[in-house]
């Protein structure tokens, strides 16, 4: 058996991320549950009453994120997990049908869901599950929510040392206000600067990143002045 350094195994412990963002596959198909056995494919032989509905969730973090995994969940629509926990998130999204969710974009927070159960390892372990917090449009979208809340920006093609790279927008650099103390505008302001790099001239796609984030469509849209300006546009 190889050595594993413990020190380690509390170090990746302590940098799962609790939250994630990427594309959602989604399925569904009718299962039966049964004593003994566990999860089977239901067929009309078996009966309305055993039917149980499953929904195979699959997300795939964006290349921002860096994991090298895909964060999978199979609740079953009739559960309390799925009433009462994936379900409400969805539906406070916007979402009449859960089909909608299959190739979106989205932030999920990952939340206890009251259940344990024992792992492989024989240790008793608490159930987490999907909550959603955010649906995009698009991965650009959901890249630059990623960057907004985690730090960072992205270093465009052109400069690949990192010489513009705007380092952590989450604790900017004593950023100018507008006289009357409004350091929330000014954080909103620096963020410009990665949506308008993600965006790539596109004033469609730069007009749906703003409009995907409240802190800075708050205070900006593509014709503000500021926006402009990053923009290389003259008013």
């Amino acid at each position: 058996m190889s050595y594993i350094d413990p020190f380690d195994a509390a170090t990746q412990a302590g940098n799962r991320p609790d939250a994630f963002y990427g594309r959602m596959d989604v399925s569904a198909s009718f299962v039966k549950l049964t004593k003994g056995v566990g999860k089977e494919a239901w067929t009309d032989s078996d009966g309305a009453d055993t039917r149980r509905t499953e929904v195979h969730m699959v997300l795939n973090p964006i290349d921002a994120a860096n994991l090298s995994f895909l964060v999978e969940r199979r609740p079953i629509a009739e559960s309390n997990e799925w009433a009462k926990i994936i379900w409400p998130s969805l539906r406070n999204l916007g979402l009449k049908n859960v089909r909608d969710l299959h190739g979106k974009y989205v932030r999920v927070d990952m939340v206890k869901t009251g259940r344990t159960y024992t792992s492989k390892r024989g240790d008793t372990a608490e159930e987490v599950t999907f909550n959603f917090t955010h649906l995009f449009d698009s991965e650009a979208a959901a890249t630059a929510a990623y960057y907004a809340e985690r730090g960072g920006a992205p270093v465009p093609d052109d400069d690949p040392a990192g010489a513009i790279d705007m380092g952590p927008v989450s604790k900017p650099a004593a950023p100018a206000t507008n006289g009357n103390g409004n350091a929330e505008r000014a954080t909103a302001e620096q963020f410009l600067g990665v949506l308008v790099k993600q965006a790539g001239g596109d004033v469609a796609v730069l007009s749906g990143l703003i409009a995907n984030m409240p802190l800075v469509n708050k205070y900006f849209t593509v014709t503000s002045p500021e926006v402009l300006s990053l923009m290389g546009v003259t008013a």
